[in-house]
């Protein structure tokens, strides 16, 4: 990073060649069309806001995405859960096991919870709520249940969702989405 400040603040957009600002505009990611005034704007606003070179900012995800893989599966009491993707054994279709979530907890999770990730504010989700129709209607099926280990708080269900809006591919199960997530 202090590499590249430096490097933004030698770059004189207003000295450079055409080709030279495209190169630049090319490296962060911004468009490259356009007359050598357009292109020495569009240089002097990717500098003045700070945007990165595509290079770094692919290092700086690969870098990150192993811990953010890892946070996504630790629950908020700290217990670590598998990846449902790699969960192979343990799959029931007896929707018994299910723990019990009642309309309330549903509403209260998407509309009133305030655990987003930027701020304090409700979520108001409420479109979400149209779920309940989509299951009613049918478009939910092969649901499967995981209790993932004896002592833990959470578990996984997986199922097939069938789109609202009809597609070309009409058999069911070819265009179903495969839907997983942890209770």
């Amino acid at each position: 990073m202090a590499s590249n400040k430096g490097f933004n603040e030698a770059f004189n957009p207003d000295k450079c060649k055409v080709r030279d600002l495209r190169n630049f505009l090319q490296d962060h990611g911004e468009f490259i069309s356009g007359n050598k005034t357009e292109l020495i704007a569009r240089a002097k606003g990717a500098i003045a806001i700070g945007v990165k070179p595509l290079k770094e900012v692919l290092t700086s995800d690969k870098e990150n995405g192993h811990h953010r893989n890892i946070d996504k599966f630790i629950t908020p009491l700290g217990e670590e859960l598998p990846d449902p993707m790699l969960l192979k054994a343990n799959w029931t279709s007896s929707v018994d096991e299910i723990p019990i979530i009642g309309e309330k907890d549903i509403y209260n999770y998407l509309v009133l919870n305030t655990q987003r990730t930027f701020d304090n504010q409700q979520m108001k989700a409420t479109r979400a709520l149209k779920a309940k129709v989509f299951f009613e209607d049918g478009h939910v099926h092969s649901l499967s249940y995981n209790p993932i280990k004896a002592q833990c708080s959470h578990c996984f269900v997986k199922c097939k969702v069938m789109p609202s809006i009809s597609t070309q591919k009409e058999n069911k199960g070819q265009n179903c989405h495969k839907t997983r997530f942890s209770l």
